[in-house]
């Protein structure tokens, strides 16, 4: 009786055992896009379910590569003062073949590493030679709009190298081909009416190893970036007619949402630009009916770069991968996507006047003070122009950009009366704790800035052959400047060009190519 007590205990243990091993292992419920109860077509952001995107603080030091690797850990957030341009060459081939088709092939020289530039390019030629084969992407449906007996009319596949920055390139190749149905009697294809397919190529490369990289690795490693990109689509998804009859023409994708949006897989495509991410969606994303065309969704870079690992990840200073030496600096592209924007068309007596204003909602309360006054600064041309005998059209604009940690103020007013042009310029450009920059904030104090601006002040005055007595320290003394990403921008006062030029400034873009970095004290 005690061994049969024993054994049915055993086997009770046993029993509930498995029973807390089912409950523990059964499935969750899947992710779908919800709907409010309000009955309107609103997508919900799937949850991501990755464990590996943890928030939790990192235990090890993240600037120290991963052993027996080039990479870094990175991990949000993450400030990014600039960017690395590499100094690699791009060279484009065309190819036309008897006018039916054309293509603009390229690739990438001046590694140091030949066998990884010769991978890098044969992943680009593989692309290629994909689109040239003319295959019918496998969409569902397809065949039955195009039938095999269908005949190319023409088609297009070009491509460019919209990222190429800290050691990674981003590739975007694209096609376009027309293809002309057969008539329904089996006749000979007529091409009066086409049907169009265009196919997007997206992909990244670590320039170290020649490797492919994957979302997970643009972004830090704290970060939930499935979440974080899904929230980003379904904005995208509502604020389009993706749940709507019918395809309209709207600032965002022209597709349909044909099944609930699940969230996109770390396989997803996509390509990085100057200023964002791009994600592709095409037969690999088959909740969305894009009418058998590949369309993206575009994410700017300032509203996810404090999760961005691109910058930092691939790129050790010191290390240089190239055959010309890396020693320039750029700003990353990108900025608020929300604006207030202002046109007006008013009549003063015989002057008709354009006016517009375009600046950031984001802006604080001092800067948008120094932006509503700046209108009045040209009152006094406004009322001279408005008693002229003659129709007099003119132009004011005001515009506001930021560049990292700098805001840049544009400002003009231009008029053109009599077959002569005339027009005032400024610029204003003010750092993080909005203090307005002079020249002498760009550049390290041990460089001649005020020489080198100077030969650059002559070198435009000899190209848009300008020979008054115009004296060029006094074009310098009235210099005004603004920062882009890639360059600096100054403007002289307006003077008389001569040869019934009209009177206006002269613009002087330097290229950040044209100085050493280390010349410049604004990426510190």
């Amino acid at each position: 009786m005690l061994r049969l007590n024993r054994f049915l205990i055993i086997v009770l243990v046993i029993m509930m055992s498995f029973s807390m091993l089912l409950t523990g292992c059964s499935p969750k419920e899947e992710n779908t896009a919800g709907e409010p109860d309000t009955g309107e077509n609103i997508v919900s952001a799937p949850e991501a379910d990755d464990p590996s995107n943890s928030t939790e603080e990192p235990t090890t030091d993240p600037t120290q590569p991963e052993e027996a690797s080039h990479r870094k850990k990175v991990f949000a957030p993450v400030e990014i003062s600039y960017v690395i341009p590499n100094p690699i060459d791009i060279t484009y081939e065309d190819v036309n073949n008897a006018g039916k088709s054309s293509e603009r092939r390229f690739k990438i020289v001046g590694l140091k590493n030949k066998e990884v530039e010769e991978g890098i390019n044969q992943v680009i030629v593989d692309i290629f030679e994909g689109f040239k084969s003319n295959d019918l992407p496998p969409y569902r449906g397809i065949k039955a709009v195009i039938p095999d007996s269908s005949m190319v009319i023409h088609s297009n596949i070009d491509g460019h190298i919209p990222f190429n920055y800290n050691n990674v390139i981003s590739v975007c190749i694209y096609s376009h081909t027309a293809y002309a149905s057969p008539t329904k009697r089996g006749g000979t294809p007529l091409s009066n009416n086409p049907q169009y397919v265009n196919q997007i190529e997206g992909v990244t490369l670590d320039l170290n190893t020649g490797e492919k990289l994957k979302l997970k690795d643009i972004f830090a490693d704290n970060v939930d970036y499935i979440s974080i990109l899904n929230d980003h689509i379904t904005k995208a998804i509502n604020q389009s007619n993706a749940t709507d009859e019918g395809y309209f023409i709207t600032q965002y994708p022209d597709f349909k949402l044909v099944a609930p949006f699940k969230g996109i897989t770390e396989d997803q495509k996509f390509y990085l630009n100057n200023s964002g991410l791009t994600l592709v969606f095409d037969y690999r994303n088959p909740e969305f009916d894009n009418r058998f065309n590949a369309t993206t969704i575009y994410i700017d870079f300032y509203e996810i770069k404090e999760n961005l690992a691109i910058t930092e990840r691939f790129y050790n200073e010191g290390v240089n991968l190239f055959e010309k030496d890396q020693n320039n600096k750029e700003f990353l592209q990108g900025g608020p996507r929300d604006f207030f924007n202002e046109s007006k068309f008013e009549v003063f007596g015989n002057l008709e006047l354009h006016s517009f204003m375009s600046y950031p909602n984001t802006l604080p309360e001092n800067i948008l003070e120094i932006i509503m006054e700046l209108p009045s600064s040209y009152q006094g041309y406004i009322d001279e122009l408005s008693k002229s005998e003659e129709k007099v059209f003119a132009d004011q604009y005001i515009s506001v950009h930021q560049v990292a940690k700098y805001t840049n103020i544009s400002t003009g007013f231009t008029s053109y009366q009599d077959d002569q042009y005339w027009g005032e310029s400024q610029m204003y450009c003010y750092d993080e704790d909005f203090n307005l920059l002079k020249i002498e904030d760009l550049f390290i104090e041990d460089f001649d800035y005020e020489g080198f601006i100077k030969e650059r002040i002559q070198k435009e005055l000899i190209n848009f052959n300008i020979s008054n007595d115009i004296s060029i320290d006094e074009l310098y003394k009235g210099l005004q400047f603004k920062i882009e990403p890639s360059a600096l921008v100054f403007i002289t006062e307006s003077f008389d060009w001569g040869q019934q030029r009209g009177r206006q400034p002269i613009h002087v873009f330097i290229p950040f190519t044209d100085l050493d970095a280390d010349d410049l004290r604004i990426f510190e």
